[in-house]
């Protein structure tokens, strides 16, 4: 995602590094100071923990949730300054690709997940098991569209 000058302007933290210099890091989103983790007091302060277990997150660390952009660059949500879409600013162009496309608890066929699945299963029974999740889905949801790409 390259941001414009403003989109910049608009993420940049307000808050001054210890040397005077301006600090470089990226701003909350809906921080209303415009500042940076560490500026706005929300970094981590507490000890640490030795060692993860192996295979174990223990971390609590999410990605940054940006809230949605409702510009005309798609017709869906999507993340601000991705794409199409130059947030802050509007879009030279729009998507033509139809929201809702995708068929929401269907199994993804690009994840890790499914991965995993037909190394434990094989692909036979995923793909079955997939195709009969989908049809369940599409009667649930009134909708006799053909399933799209994954």
């Amino acid at each position: 995602m390259a941001y414009s000058d403003a989109a910049r302007a608009r993420r940049r933290c307000t808050g001054t590094r210890k040397d005077g210099k301006p600090c470089q890091a990226w701003a909350m989103w809906n921080d209303p100071e415009q500042r940076c983790m560490a500026h706005a007091g929300r970094h981590h302060t507490g000890p640490m923990q030795a060692k993860r277990p192996p295979g174990k997150c223990v971390c609590r660390w999410r990605r940054a949730q940006a809230p949605p952009c409702t510009c005309a660059a798609y017709p869906w949500p999507h993340r601000p300054g991705s794409g199409l879409c130059r947030w802050p600013e509007p879009p030279q162009e729009t998507s033509q690709a139809p929201a809702g496309e995708r068929l929401p608890g269907v199994l993804r066929t690009d994840t890790a997940g499914y991965r995993m699945l037909v190394e434990a299963f094989g692909k036979k029974d995923v793909e079955r098991q997939r195709e009969e999740i989908a049809a369940m889905v599409r009667g649930a949801l009134g909708s006799n569209r053909p399933r799209s790409g994954s």
